[in-house]
């Protein structure tokens, strides 16, 4: 299935996505659109991409997204069993309503999430995510942001990267990336089993009830973490607890780290 949108797309009324293309078993979902997308009712998405049973969907978008209800997420790509996920979006995105993300990508299997954002994002609502990739099964998770990232809610993440089981999760950001609410971290990268976590930020990251960057791998691999900006966080860099089997965590700052907390570096 594809689908090409150059106009302008505005919906008012609930479950009315402003762009939905859904395919049940095997095959890819592409849709491109170049203009703005506006929703105002619950659980209407302004880009969604589905394949329910093994293949890929790939999102890309240039305009700017609104939604105000909640479930109402600005760009979501699912697949369910195997298949890949890839989304790029240049345009600034905003969510008012609870469990709204601004970009989710996720494989409800083994496959690849691929993410990238240049546009600003902001949330609002509970549980509304900035950026997040979820590969649950066995697979990479790449995410790249170069805009500013705000979220107000609680368990509100600026950008969030989990491999449930074996993969590596990447995240680069240059924007600056701020939360507000309880357990919304900054940055999160977390692998399930065996992996790699490698997190990049040249912005500011600010995190006012929560960890400015959260790394774990909880078995094998190993967790490599860059700043350049200022990080402040109740922690401001956290390295979640592991096995034996990880090798050691690396930490690169070449600005200020700050826990607000009482602690500024905690490496688990």
């Amino acid at each position: 299935m594809s689908i090409t949108s150059t106009g302008d797309i505005s919906t008012e009324g609930s479950y009315s996505d402003g762009i939905y293309g859904f395919v049940v078993n095997n095959g890819d979902v592409t849709i491109t659109s170049t203009g703005n997308i506006s929703t105002e009712g619950t659980s209407a998405n302004g880009i969604a991409g589905f394949v329910w049973n093994n293949g890929n969907v790939t999102i890309t978008s240039t305009g700017d997204i609104s939604t105000e209800g909640s479930f109402s997420n600005g760009i979501y790509g699912f697949v369910r069993n195997n298949g890949d996920v890839t989304i790029t979006s240049t345009g600034d995105i905003s969510t008012e309503g609870s469990y709204s993300e601004g970009i989710w990508g996720y494989v409800f299997g083994d496959g690849d999430v691929t993410i990238t954002s240049t546009g600003d994002i902001s949330t609002e609502g509970l549980l509304a995510r900035g950026i997040v990739g979820n590969v649950f099964g066995d697979g990479d998770v790449t995410i790249t942001s170069t805009g500013d990232i705000s979220t107000e809610g609680d368990n509100s993440e600026g950008i969030a990267g989990f491999v449930w089981n074996n993969g590596d999760v990447s995240i680069t950001s240059t924007g600056d990336i701020s939360t507000e609410g309880s357990s919304s971290d900054g940055i999160r990268g977390n692998v399930g089993v065996n992996g790699d976590v490698t997190i990049t930020s040249t912005g500011n990251v600010t995190s006012l009830l929560a960890n400015g960057i959260y790394a774990r791998v909880l078995d094998a691999g190993t967790i490599n973490i860059t700043t350049s900006g200022a990080v402040s966080g109740t922690t401001g860099i956290l390295v979640g607890s592991r096995t034996a089997n990880a090798a050691p965590a690396t930490i690169n700052t070449s600005a200020a780290i700050t826990g607000t907390g009482g602690t500024a570096i905690d490496l688990q």
